[in-house]
């Protein structure tokens, strides 16, 4: 509250409020002095004096999913993964509310009727992004809010087991791509003997490969981490095969790769192989051949020994001749 005194022949306003630093100043007349003092109170009532605005609550939460794409998305290597994640939040009846009206319980219904709908994975997803969203907005723009995406409970993730390909899977395989010559046999084929992330393969270089050392450095990993591959003679033989004119080694995209492997696998009958299986299937290979789980790791990128145990007890039958011999 607001505190007005006369001192030698002036006055002094003082401004008190429960949150904020006193605050005074000396005026010539009583009617500056109250001025001033209903001024400030309006002021530290409306918290801008701090840089927080309540008519900011006001936002709808698609300004703020605007505001995050024009301003953080646009510079992430994820950018059209993300954009499309805000696209579905876009499409939710939450972006048609208030910032400060949306509550933990209406996030956590949203998710509670996607379960039936959408994979865990990919619902984790979605609230991350949306998590980050009010993250910045209440540490970078002033949002004086809670975050209702922070308290959901996330559904849990079903882990998926490492899929071997079967004799009878490769030979599918081999017999389609010889039948189709294709890009997709040697993107196939360069995935099974480098254990590269479909991603990674996209985003392949000329200048990645070092023909001297045979190696392909890998600039744009899931952890961030460059690291070199070394190329096999298959893998090598892979590049000798593609023709293109691109910088790129394969000339494709993400979604391109998903698309002819959709088709590709239905026409081979092999429809519960997924592209990320040929990684799966090169790691438990380079253990088959006798490499240390260090070596692997610096080809593979994992960053914990922990993941790669389990492509290290992916063929039991394997173990059971090492044991036998």
């Amino acid at each position: 509250m607001a505190s007005i005194q006369k001192v030698k022949g002036k006055w002094v306003a003082q401004v008190c409020k429960v949150g904020f630093p006193r605050r005074s100043k000396t005026f010539l007349s009583k009617s500056h002095a109250v001025s001033w003092s209903k001024s400030v109170e309006f002021q530290l009532e409306q918290n801008r004096v701090y840089g927080y605005d309540k008519t900011l609550l006001n936002d709808k939460l698609s300004t703020l999913i605007d505001r995050y794409q024009a301003t953080k998305s646009v510079f992430k290597r994820s950018y059209d993964k993300e954009v499309y994640i805000l696209r579905k939040w876009k499409a939710t009846p939450l972006v048609h509310m208030r910032v400060g009206d949306i509550t933990v319980t209406m996030v956590s219904s949203l998710v509670d009727r996607w379960k039936s709908e959408i994979k865990p994975a990919s619902i984790r997803n979605y609230c991350a992004v949306l998590r980050h969203i009010f993250n910045v907005a209440i540490n970078e723009w002033g949002y004086n809010i809670d975050n209702p995406v922070s308290k959901v409970q996330m559904p849990k993730l079903t882990e998926t087991p490492i899929r071997r390909l079967s004799r009878d899977e490769l030979e599918r395989l081999k017999k389609i791509f010889i039948e189709r010559q294709t890009k997709m046999r040697w993107i196939v084929s360069f995935a099974m003997e480098t254990g590269m992330r479909r991603g990674e393969i996209v985003n392949l270089k000329w200048d990645d490969i070092d023909r001297t050392k045979n190696t392909a450095r890998v600039s744009e990993s899931k952890a961030g981490r460059v690291r070199f591959i070394p190329l096999t003679p298959t893998a090598l033989e892979c590049l000798e095969s593609v023709t293109t004119q691109s910088e790129y080694v394969f000339d494709t995209t993400n979604n391109a790769i998903a698309c002819a492997w959709k088709k590709l696998r239905v026409k081979a009958g092999i429809k519960s192989v997924r592209f990320h299986d040929f990684r799966h299937e090169a790691i438990s290979r380079f253990f088959e051949k006798g490499l240390t789980i260090p070596e692997v790791a610096s080809i593979s990128g994992h960053s914990t020994p922990q993941m790669l145990f389990r492509y290290a007890h992916a063929d039991q039958s394997k173990i059971a001749e090492k044991l036998a011999s």
